[in-house]
């Protein structure tokens, strides 16, 4: 297969790297408009696949697929200078664009456009996620009750935190709600019906920091009670998140996924009690939990271009949604 990618390093040296795992590439083409930064970078680096190192969109085209894995805020460049001469897929890391003008361009979109590009939301493909759709959907362990999601970690007490990029950037997505909290808001996007955002409240804890280090959003749907997502960089560790349901607790800890069912548990004097716990899923740690998530997301989309299948257009929609009510919101 023939994939390109556009941008070199970071998370665009992520993808490559899970691309060349995979061993799904016979021809990789890189591009950067400084040739010369791409060729200081692979100039020593052996490939098993060929390798095309080019400053030139046009280059791409034969291409089955293109990953646009560069800053957010060129996101919407690419798109919109890639549609018209590339009739293949294109994998965009998420989020989509960075203004509510893009977010609205985007969703004019003709329904062609939009099914053969995919955002990269990859928390969609956790087991966290896959194990809720599947509960949703066959009601295997009842009506869903609530949803909670925490994530923190104590990079605000850190003396070079003052200097940080994450606390020197109000920028609705460059926040901890638009660089966290984006991605729990888009998986109860995906997952529930009807959402929207109820409020977001925030405190600076930290003396390092500059903005809102801890943040408490409340998300309602149709389905359950509103959701929480508590987000901080001036708490001890934690990735964990509770999905209750009436006859089952789905947990995740820190990359370990387990479930507690069911409800009619009783101990010897007939009195509910905590009901067994069975580990579905365990990682040694959420680094790796949510790694997997992303080769899983990589791996639906290659399939898709394999198997010339249409991507989802509600999908599509989901990934603007998120991304328009990060945009619409006033800076936590």
């Amino acid at each position: 297969m023939n994939i390109a990618i556009i941008g070199y390093k970071n998370h665009a040296e992520r993808l490559i790297s899970i691309i060349e795992t995979l061993g799904i590439c016979s021809k990789l083409t890189v591009f950067h408009p400084d040739k010369d930064k791409l060729i200081n970078h692979f100039n020593q680096v052996s490939k098993e696949y060929e390798l095309i190192l080019t400053n030139s969109l046009d280059d791409m085209i034969d291409s089955s697929c293109i990953f646009i894995a560069t800053p957010t805020p060129t996101h919407f460049e690419y798109l919109i200078k890639i549609l018209p001469i590339f009739k293949g897929y294109i994998f965009c890391e998420k989020p989509p664009c960075s203004s509510l003008f893009e977010t609205h361009s985007l969703s004019l979109l003709d329904l062609k456009e939009k099914e053969r590009i995919y955002f990269n939301f990859n928390y969609r493909f956790s087991k966290l996620a896959e194990i809720c759709k599947e509960a949703l959907r066959s009601n295997i362990y009842g009506k869903l009750i609530s949803l909670e999601f925490y994530s923190s970690h104590g990079l605000a007490f850190k003396t070079n935190y003052k200097n940080n990029w994450r606390n020197n950037s109000n920028g609705a997505l460059e926040n901890i709600v638009g660089n966290v909290g984006i991605h729990y808001i888009d998986l109860i996007n995906y997952l529930l019906k009807n959402t929207k955002i109820l409020s977001v409240d925030s405190l600076k804890i930290s003396e390092n920091s500059k903005l809102s280090d801890s943040v408490l959003i409340l998300i309602s749907s149709e389905n359950c009670l509103p959701s929480t997502i508590f987000l901080s960089y001036a708490a001890p560790f934690q990735n964990t998140a509770k999905l209750t349901f009436s006859d089952a607790i789905v947990e995740l800890s820190n990359g370990k996924v387990t479930v507690r069912g069911p409800r009619e548990t009783f101990d010897e004097h007939g009195m509910f009690k905590s009901p067994p716990n069975s580990i579905v899923v365990n990682y040694d740690s959420s680094r790796k939990y949510f790694d997997q998530a992303l080769v899983d997301s990589i791996n639906f989309f290659i399939n898709k271009v394999k198997n010339k299948d249409k991507l989802s257009v509600g999908d599509f929609d989901c990934s603007i949604k998120t991304t328009e009510s990060i945009l619409s919101l006033e800076a936590p």
